[in-house]
């Protein structure tokens, strides 16, 4: 045990806690206390909610002397007269005991021990009652919002504990803000989702609460392939993503030259998704040029197209920019699939030389019909080159 000589009297006083967890930051019940002024000490001590908390105040050579215990400005008992009608604070010879702790049980506490001197002797505690975070209220998990495209939202998440709680929200793993309220402004299709606020404080476990924002708003389409190649013969499906909530009360397809009401068509729903992909056969030239999807519900409509077109896409050239020889290429390159190429044409010429520029060359290289080739190779040499 510690002792400290206080104007000529054996003073020592402690603070303990019953059943307090190992995981506390715990004091010995006779503690080493700052003396300030040789008339005050005080001593900082925490524990959780539920729990009993110990004060003592024990002074030995001092006659005559008179014991005040106070929370704040409150005065608890003087000497053995109770003041605060509270069947939790017992004292018990110079033992202050505070059974069933709550957090309002947090703050200082005070021991003033009068005797004849000018001032009396004080021993003060701080006092910090633990509280794991809870949510607090209808703070419930599962609530559920919805509001319309271009609106703003304000979602709340109130908890409590002791420290208080810092809340902090997320959405698919990602946080996207903190404290108690998330502001969303002008909001869209992308903001939908599960969005989740944590109240943590270093107590116990973090609590969560779940909620999942709905948005309503017109189609959105999206076409991942706008341009589709084609020719005679060819069978090709055109598919526009239809994003849509509620969803889309109407989905057509258009082409002016052409009724698309006998063309077959299927769709693809997942969530607020739908693929709808429409199945041309290509007769002739009517078939070829720009097709429109059209989707629309209450909220209002949107279009997309994508194109048919019948002259075959740039093949791929595989070979290095720089030749092995000085007179000779090898051109090397690679179709595009579906393509149904008849001829490769290849124009090549020399690099200008200063004001001479030199006339293009021309090579035909002519493909079988229905040729499935993965590369093609041409060996070009010359004087020209």
């Amino acid at each position: 045990m510690n002792m400290l000589k206080l104007n000529f009297f054996l003073f020592v006083c402690g603070v303990e806690v019953i059943g307090l967890p190992g995981n506390v930051n715990k004091r010995s019940a006779d503690s080493n206390y700052n003396i300030q002024n040789g008339r005050e000490s005080f001593e900082q001590y925490r524990l959780h909610k539920g729990e009993t908390a110990t004060l003592s105040c024990d002074v030995s050579g001092l006659t005559d002397s008179v014991k005040v215990w106070k929370n704040g400005t409150r005065v608890l008992y003087v000497d053995k007269l109770k003041i605060r009608k509270d069947e939790r604070i017992i004292l018990k010879k110079n033992i202050l005991l505070i059974s069933e702790t709550t957090i309002w049980d947090s703050g200082w506490y005070s021991c003033e021990i009068e005797n004849t001197n000018d001032q009396p002797t004080v021993v003060k505690y701080h006092l910090q009652v633990l509280d794991p975070p809870s949510m607090m209220g209808n703070e419930k998990s599962g609530e559920e919002l919805t509001s319309v495209a271009g609106s703003t939202i304000s979602m709340s998440c109130r908890a409590q504990g002791q420290p208080p709680p810092h809340i902090t929200w997320s959405k698919q793993s990602k946080e996207v803000g903190n404290g108690t309220q998330l502001m969303l402004e002008s909001i869209g299709r992308k903001d939908a989702g599960l969005y989740k606020c944590t109240a943590s404080n270093g107590v116990g476990q973090p609590v969560s609460k779940a909620i999942q924002l709905n948005v309503l708003y017109k189609p959105e389409i999206e076409v991942l392939k706008p341009v589709v190649h084609g020719h005679l013969g060819l069978r090709v499906n055109l598919t526009c993503d239809v994003w849509s909530n509620p969803p889309p009360t109407q989905v057509i397809w258009r082409k002016p030259t052409l009724s698309l009401a006998q063309f077959p068509t299927f769709a693809q729903t997942e969530d607020s998704l739908m693929k709808s992909i429409l199945e041309v056969y290509i007769l002739n030239e009517n078939y070829l040029g720009n097709f429109t999807c059209t989707a629309k519900n209450k909220f209002g409509e949107s279009s997309a197209s994508i194109l048919i077109r019948g002259n075959p896409e740039a093949p791929s050239i595989t070979s290095g920019v720089l030749s092995d020889s000085e007179s000779s290429y090898l051109l090397v390159w690679s179709p595009q699939p579906s393509q149904n190429i008849s001829m490769y044409q290849i124009l090549y010429r020399k690099l200008p030389e200063k004001s001479i520029v030199y006339a293009w060359d021309i090579v035909e290289y002519p493909v079988s019909l229905n040729q499935q080739e993965t590369y093609f190779l041409l060996y070009i040499s010359g004087a020209t080159l």
